[in-house]
């Protein structure tokens, strides 16, 4: 079953749609609309926006698996254990104490870090904050990173291929002489041509 066609008034809706998205403004209401009969000016309020931030861009694939936005970490990391502070900046990271711990990051700041690891406890897996990741924000990186490689090996794949049919067709497209291949049969055409042609011998015409 063929999906309906899309008209040209849909499709600029959609991407301009997706542009104040992106720029967190919102398109005016019908009342409010000029006599164009336009529904996407912006509203007369320049001071409102002074600074719009910048468009993704992949912003026009948000809804395709083409669209790929970081997450964003907060600039400082807090301590999620709070067991001797308020959220204080964290220090360490444990990756032995992420299941005990309730948000399930293990972001220690010094004072919780001493508490939560005296001397008789066994040894735990920790860094410092400054070598902390991600795991999910280097998984969907890897994975971004790793999709974009393929599609340029096979666009690069599809470029050789290209250069060397124009190539060849560039050596078949000149003839010796210089004139060009198309001024004299191919070797199929010379075929045709001569299944068509009387036998030897054959005169034309019966005595």
């Amino acid at each position: 079953m063929n999906a309906p066609p899309v008209r040209p008034e849909e499709l600029y809706m959609s991407m301009a749609n997706a542009l104040f998205d992106a720029a967190g403004v919102q398109p005016t209401d019908k009342d409010d609309a000029p006599a164009s009969g336009t529904e996407l000016a912006l509203r007369p309020d320049p001071e409102s926006h002074p600074s719009l931030p910048e468009a993704a861009p992949s912003v026009f694939y948000k809804d395709s698996r083409w669209f790929y936005k970081a997450p964003q970490r907060p600039v400082v990391l807090k301590c999620s254990s709070r067991v001797c502070c308020n959220g204080a900046p964290a220090d360490y990271k444990c990756h032995s104490c992420v299941k005990f711990d309730a948000a399930g990051l293990g972001f220690c700041c010094s004072d919780c870090f001493v508490h939560c690891h005296p001397s008789y406890r066994e040894d735990h897996r920790f860094v410092p904050i400054e070598q902390a990741t991600c795991i999910e924000e280097d998984i969907t990186a890897m994975t971004y990173r790793a999709e974009l490689n393929e599609n340029m090996g096979q666009l690069q794949s599809l470029l050789e291929q290209v250069r060397d049919l124009g190539a060849k067709l560039g050596s078949d497209g000149c003839t010796g002489d210089g004139n060009q291949g198309e001024d004299r049969p191919t070797p199929l055409l010379i075929e045709q041509e001569s299944s068509h042609m009387p036998p030897a011998g054959y005169g034309g015409h019966e005595n």
